[in-house]
């Protein structure tokens, strides 16, 4: 559909006639900062959260050409001895040291030190 010159005429002569939108500037409340203490969340809600454990127990480098070299029956020798400590990961964070040990043929983890929390600053939360 194709409008004449007086249509189009009279639809620009309309528009300046219509009311323009009202502006306002909007009022935002203040902000506070908050605080960790706010949050009051307990330990429960996170019960049923499951986490990631991870146990590393050494680790190798070698060139590209070793690498493509690897196939079954392959051994790795590794940076760490039996008997060393190994760091427990929770989430890729640092969560607690202990010795490895097999039990019914599984390899576990014979806790020996947990270490203690991180407290983050409000920052960090953020």
């Amino acid at each position: 559909m194709s409008m004449n010159e007086q249509e189009i005429e009279a639809f620009l002569s309309r528009l300046s006639e219509e009311p323009r939108a009202q502006v306002k500037k909007v009022r935002f409340p203040d902000l506070s900062e908050p605080t960790v203490l706010s949050m009051k969340i307990g330990l429960r809600y996170l019960e049923d959260v499951r986490v990631t454990l991870r146990a590393e127990l050494g680790e190798q480098s070698m060139q590209v050409r070793e690498f493509l070299a690897l196939n079954k029956g392959s051994i790795l020798q590794l940076d760490k001895v039996a008997g060393d400590t190994v760091v427990l990961q929770v989430n890729g964070l640092s969560f607690a040291r202990g010795e490895v040990i097999v039990i019914d043929d599984s390899f576990a983890i014979r806790l020996h030190v947990i270490e203690q929390p991180r407290v983050f600053e409000v920052d960090e939360v953020l």
